[in-house]
C-alpha cells in the first residue's frame, strides 16, 4: 500500500493530509525521513511528527444533559464536531467517552445540539430542528426531498431526482428584510440544508460556499435533537438570534 494510506490507517487522518505531511518531511520510516508517497508493507509503522499544543478544557461545560444512554452536547460555532488532523484544536468528538459515539455532525461555523449514544444502543428514531436565517421573505412552508450529490468533497449538488431525507421548512418570523426559518428533518446528507436553501433561492446568511450574504459566521443553529424519545432543546437559540440582530 501507499505510505499515505498507511498513515491514514494508523493516525485516522485523510489521505490528502497524509500526503501533505509526507512532502513537509514530517514522516519517517525506519528512522529515516521520507518525502515521497512510496509503497510500504501493510505491517510497517511510519512515524508522524505531530505538533500539539496543550489544551485545557472542562468536558462538563459542553454537556447539556444526559438522558438514559444519550449524551447531549452543545457545540459552539467555529469548533469542529470531529478532529480533521492530529493538530486540530479540541473537537466535540474528543469529549465523547469511549462508551459512546456521535451520531451526527455540525459544520465548523454551525452551533447547537449534538448527540452521542452508547455504543450498544440501537438507534430507532432521530428528529432534528434547525434554525437558519436567510434574506427576504421565505414561504410559509416548503417541502423538499431532492437527492443530494455529495461526490465533490467541498460543495454538494441538489438533484432533480427524489432523495430519502426530506426536509420541511417553515418561516418562523420575518424582520428587517430577513426570515428566520425552521428546518425539520430526521437524517441529513452533508450540507443538505445549506444546499436546499441555496437551491430554493434563499442561501443562508454567512454561507460563502452557497452564495449567502457576507457575515461573520454561518447563521445556522441546531435547536432541537431527539434520539429514541430522549430529547433536548438548545438553551442558546435566543443568543443565536440576538447575535444576528446585533450584527446587521
Amino acid at each position: 500500500m501507499r505510505l499515505s494510506a498507511r498513515l491514514s490507517e494508523i493516525y485516522g487522518i485523510s489521505r490528502r493530509n497524509a500526503k501533505k505531511y509526507i512532502t513537509e518531511g514530517r514522516v519517517s520510516l525506519n528512522s529515516r525521513a521520507v518525502r515521497k508517497d512510496i509503497e510500504v508493507a501493510g505491517d510497517e509503522n511510519p512515524l508522524l511528527e505531530i505538533k500539539q499544543t496543550e489544551q485545557i478544557y472542562d468536558t462538563d461545560s459542553f454537556i447539556i444533559s444526559i438522558k438514559n444512554d444519550v449524551i447531549f452536547y452543545y457545540k459552539p460555532p467555529f469548533m469542529h464536531s470531529e478532529r480533521h488532523t492530529p493538530e486540530d484544536p479540541i473537537s466535540i468528538s474528543d469529549l465523547v467517552p469511549n462508551t459512546h459515539r456521535l451520531i451526527s455532525r455540525l459544520d465548523h461555523e454551525t452551533d447547537g445540539v449534538l448527540a452521542a449514544v452508547g455504543n450498544k444502543v440501537d438507534i430507532k428514531d432521530v428528529n432534528k430542528i434547525y434554525i437558519a436565517i436567510v434574506e427576504n421573505r421565505f414561504p410559509d412552508r416548503l417541502y423538499m426531498d431532492n437527492a443530494i450529490d455529495a461526490a465533490k468533497r467541498k460543495k454538494v449538488k441538489v438533484l432533480d431526482t427524489k432523495g430519502v431525507n426530506p426536509v420541511i421548512f417553515t418561516c418562523r418570523m420575518f424582520f428587517k428584510g430577513f426570515s428566520v426559518v425552521n428546518a425539520e428533518l430526521k437524517h441529513a446528507n452533508r450540507h443538505q440544508l445549506r444546499a436546499y436553501l441555496s437551491h430554493s433561492g434563499f442561501p443562508i446568511v454567512g454561507d460563502k460556499l452557497y452564495g449567502g450574504r457576507e457575515f461573520p459566521r454561518l447563521m445556522l443553529h441546531c435547536e432541537y435533537t431527539s434520539v429514541n424519545n430522549n430529547e433536548e432543546t438548545s438553551k442558546r437559540s435566543d443568543n443565536f438570534l440576538d447575535y444576528f440582530s446585533n450584527h446587521i
